[in-house]
């Protein structure tokens, strides 16, 4: 990686943390003062909240399906995806492209979801202490979430790949972005997909584990199933670059 690519990508998650902590804050801020926020967190007066009202708005299923999503895949496709074909050919091997592209997709992700997940707890930290995030367990909770919303979000990095090869680099991530909309809206309109499984339904639980409505164990099919779907997804990248003649037909559009 060049000075120039490390330091786009700095600059890159940089404005991540920064849209994540302004996600967190803004329900806060919607009913408190900026002079309020400081003396709670100064500990100068009480606060009532707990950290499943924290991390309500913020970690809900809208949130992280939707509004996240949409940062991660422009994110993703702004650092790293590319389908020029000058670029391709220089590799050692398509395969050398592909394995590129899920490394890269990987780091990233890992980045992502933990950044979203430390902005959660340091901001529930400072409000409510140390000793409260202790007790809530929300520091194990995350942990937890945080395998199922890497899984989520790795999905959507290979897919955005897939995208690429298929459409181009210039479309891929509306298409995707759209993708991702029709499944979490879907159900508005059609409310029998409220009843079948669909892959968003795994993105978060940790409101549910704070909230005692499951327990840790019960995570263990959403692993199961986004192992699954990551594997399958990751097959049909592989397959649909290495066999069909995408270079050929990008040289001769």
């Amino acid at each position: 990686m060049s000075k120039f690519e490390k330091r786009k990508y700095v600059i890159v998650l940089i404005v991540i943390t920064a849209v994540f902590i302004f996600f967190w804050c803004e329900p806060i801020f919607r009913f408190l003062d900026g002079f309020s926020f400081v003396n709670i967190a100064l500990r100068r007066v009480p606060v009532t909240a707990n950290p499943v009202g924290l991390a309500g708005n913020y970690l809900d299923s809208g949130s992280v399906t939707v509004s996240y999503a949409i940062v991660y895949i422009f994110a993703l496709s702004f650092l790293f995806m590319t389908d020029n074909p000058a670029y391709i050919v220089r590799l050692k091997s398509r395969k050398f492209y592909v394995n590129k592209h899920i490394t890269d997709t990987l780091v990233f992700t890992l980045i992502f979801v933990f950044i979203l997940q430390t902005v959660n707890i340091i901001g529930t930290a400072i409000l409510l202490g140390i000793g409260e995030v202790i007790q809530s367990k929300l520091i194990i909770y995350s942990l937890i979430n945080f395998v199922v919303m890497f899984l989520f979000y790795f999905r959507i990095g290979i897919l955005l790949f897939i995208m690429i090869v298929i459409v181009s680099k210039k479309y891929a991530p509306f298409v995707t972005a759209a993708v991702l909309l029709l499944e979490s809206a879907g159900s508005a309109f059609l409310p029998v997909l409220d009843s079948l499984w669909l892959p968003s339904k795994d993105a978060t639980y940790i409101l549910s584990l704070l909230s005692g409505n499951i327990r840790e164990i019960d995570i263990l099919p959403a692993i199961i199933r986004g192992l699954i779907m990551d594997a399958a997804i990751i097959w049909f990248a592989y397959y649909i670059f290495l066999k069909k003649d995408i270079i050929v037909k990008k040289e001769n559009s």
